[in-house]
């Protein structure tokens, strides 16, 4: 049987064809394109020994920190915008956080430079929390601390006691030579540099699902106990029968079982698995990466269940994706009614997009970039509302940064030299430019 078209169908027809292509076109590349831009995702650069030597390729930190957006932890050693306080504002400052004393009524003061005041009589010195993808390069001064310069150039001096990021070794993927693995002590200089396009990885690849927890769900890349990120890496636990050290990359869902987990595997196996940190109550923690809105960290307590998918929404980030620092900048609404807006300093620490905001919603840890942040607004002093450019808003509480123990925000409003001092129980809101 012969079936003839008329020409107005044959029209419709290949007029169907060519958008059946074009969509196909569109899936192609949309897949090309995450799977090319995840090739990117891995951190990359040069490592120089102490002795000269060089070797260079993939990096890994420790077991750990693989992807340009993980992040690297430190202290800083000091803090410098203490000297645009006066001795009754750092007393006032110390008092509240000590609890010794409660708040007099405040008001925004204008700072001035007094430089010899000691800027160890309180503690005001910080976390350092950064994604590597704003790093240009770590030098090693000895074994707590190192310099690291970021992408605009700017040196910040850290110390790394109570962090393992700073000790460390330092696995390099060398492409003529393999795996070198470099303990800290013989490390040098760490240059980062971007990741090879259609760089294939040596260690599999990154893990992606959706987490369900007491406070939300969740979606994005997953760290396994603050540790395993990547299909290779395992997840270790007995069974009644027998000790267990499974690859991620078999693994389709993880449930919380109180002290134990229920874990099914791709192929539908399913298994009881306990006393280990990595299925027990031990565990420390399942982080979320979100790119462009930060990341969360769930306790055990408030974990539920995660399934692993394998075609990620939205590809990691590559090192060409972060820009130069930029100064966090915006506007200052105070419980007066009045408004400063220019540079800001928040919690007289973070003054760059790059830094970190951290909050909780229970046992949930928010850590979110304030690049990445539209407006806080002060809820009573115990928490903030968050609201995030993408459009997420939460109410965090728990951290310094978000609540009473936030230690008051600078605004550069006219320049670099003369600040405005304001006090937190005397901001309404800020808003972000």
């Amino acid at each position: 049987m012969r079936i003839y078209f008329t020409r107005k169908e044959t029209s419709l027809t290949q007029s169907i064809l060519k958008f059946s292509f074009f969509i196909a076109f569109l899936i192609t590349s949309s897949i090309s394109m995450t799977a090319q831009n995840a090739s990117e995702a891995w951190l990359y650069g040069k490592v120089t020994t102490w002795d000269g030597d060089i070797y260079e390729g993939q990096l890994r930190w420790g077991k750990e920190e693989a992807f340009w957006t993980d992040m690297f932890n430190a202290s800083k050693t000091e803090n410098e915008n203490l000297d645009y306080l006066d001795n009754d504002i750092k007393e006032r400052i110390a008092d509240r956080r000590n609890n010794r004393n409660g708040w007099s009524t405040g008001r925004s003061w204008g700072g001035w430079v007094s430089r010899n005041i000691s800027q160890t009589h309180h503690d005001f010195k910080h976390q350092f929390s950064v994604q590597f993808g704003d790093i240009q390069q770590i030098k090693r001064k000895n074994s707590s601390k190192v310099y690291v310069k970021m992408r605009d150039g700017e040196t910040v001096k850290l110390n790394g006691t109570g962090y393992n990021d700073i000790g460390s070794k330092i696995r390099v993927y060398d492409p003529e030579i393999g795996k070198i693995e470099l303990d800290w002590s013989d490390v040098e200089t760490v240059d980062f540099k971007s990741t090879p396009k259609g760089f294939k990885s040596e260690i599999g690849e990154p893990l992606y699902g959706k987490v369900k927890s007491w406070t939300g769900t969740y979606e994005g890349y997953i760290i396994w106990d603050k540790d395993e990120r990547v299909g290779s890496d395992k997840l270790d636990g007995e069974t009644r029968d027998a000790d267990m050290s499974i690859e991620f990359h078999n693994i389709a869902s993880i449930k919380q079982r109180g002290n134990s987990s229920e874990v099914t595997l791709k192929s539908g196996r399913t298994y009881r698995m306990g006393d280990s940190n990595d299925v027990d109550n031990g565990n420390r923690g399942v982080v979320v990466v979100m790119p462009g809105k930060g990341r969360v960290v769930i306790d055990w307590d408030d974990f539920d269940e995660v399934y692993f998918t394998e075609k990620p929404i939205v590809p990691l980030k590559s090192y060409n994706s972060f820009a130069k620092p930029e100064r966090i900048y915006g506007t200052v609404k105070t419980e007066d009614g009045k408004s400063y807006t220019g540079k800001i300093v928040y919690d007289l620490d973070e003054a760059y997009g790059y830094e970190i905001l951290n909050g909780k919603v229970k046992d949930t840890e928010f850590e979110i970039p304030f690049r990445a942040i539209k407006s806080i607004q002060p809820r009573g002093g115990d928490e903030s509302k968050v609201v995030l450019k993408s459009g997420e808003k939460y109410e965090l509480d728990d951290a310094q940064d978000v609540d009473e123990k936030n230690t008051g925000i600078l605004v550069f409003d006219k320049d670099d030299t003369d600040p405005i001092y304001i006090f937190w129980e005397d901001v309404e809101l800020i808003e972000f430019k």
